[in-house]
């Protein structure tokens, strides 16, 4: 019995999925989406935003703070490196405070405001509109309190099929549908672009993949497959004994 419990503590840890090899590139929130100093891992200021905006931004202790209190247009940070027709994953671990939130998204190329898929986040819900979807789907929980959020998009087989698209919180799914256009363009997050709207958001990490990464993921199902084989062979070998 103290065997099997040794060989159980080994392998949970083991179970649990890690980080995935596939992610191209991660933000954690030392220093602000635009800082030169993170060289080709930085993040551009979307042309709507206002100029001195990111004035606005701080990072306190590897979390980045976005604050937009004055109804004029908000942070909004992106990447505009993903190949047409790719497959993509954006995903964040942030809370947020007051009003009218933050949000990760899929923006198709060359059109922006086209987005393929977005993840709108308040304090106590999360959002998901699609392209061809003209309303939110909504999950409630408390985003006031940090939750990891993450948005799949699979490869666009254009024109044969519409792309289909996953959304999960803290490793749950709670939606998955399809959307009609191509993917690939750019992955952008921050506040809302709506200037009379008002929000406050903390952010601790953003990362994306040139990837579909599902939940869990590939490394963890892996691991968790070899964990519980490791099991089952000794429960065998004790019978047999």
């Amino acid at each position: 019995m103290r065997t099997q419990t040794a060989m159980l503590l080994l392998t949970l840890p083991m179970a649990i999925p890690g980080p995935c090899l596939a992610w191209d590139l991660t933000y954690d929130g030392d220093v602000l989406p635009t800082d030169p100093a993170l060289g080709p891992g930085s993040w551009a200021l979307n042309v709507y935003s206002a100029p001195g905006v990111v004035s606005d931004s701080s990072t306190t202790g590897g979390v980045l703070h976005l604050s937009d209190q004055r109804t004029d247009q908000a942070a909004l940070f992106f990447r505009d490196d993903l190949p047409p027709n790719s497959p993509v994953t954006i995903e964040a671990r942030l809370r947020v405070t007051s009003a009218d939130g933050a949000y990760i998204a899929l923006v198709e190329p060359l059109r922006f405001g086209g987005s393929l898929a977005f993840v709108g986040i308040w304090p106590d819900r999360v959002g998901v509109r699609y392209r061809g979807n003209n309303y939110f789907d909504f999950y409630s929980v408390d985003m006031t309190q940090f939750h990891v959020v993450r948005l799949a998009i699979e490869e666009n087989p254009w024109p044969y099929r519409v792309p289909a698209f996953t959304v999960w919180v803290d490793g749950v799914q709670v939606f998955s549908g399809s959307a009609p256009g191509t993917t690939g363009g750019s992955v952008h997050f921050g506040t809302n672009l709506i200037k009379e709207f008002t929000s406050e958001s903390y952010w601790d990490y953003v990362r994306y993949s040139r990837e579909y990464v599902p939940v869990p993921e590939p490394s963890g199902l892996l691991a968790l497959t070899s964990g519980l084989t490791g099991l089952l062979a000794m429960r065998r070998r004790r019978g047999a004994g």
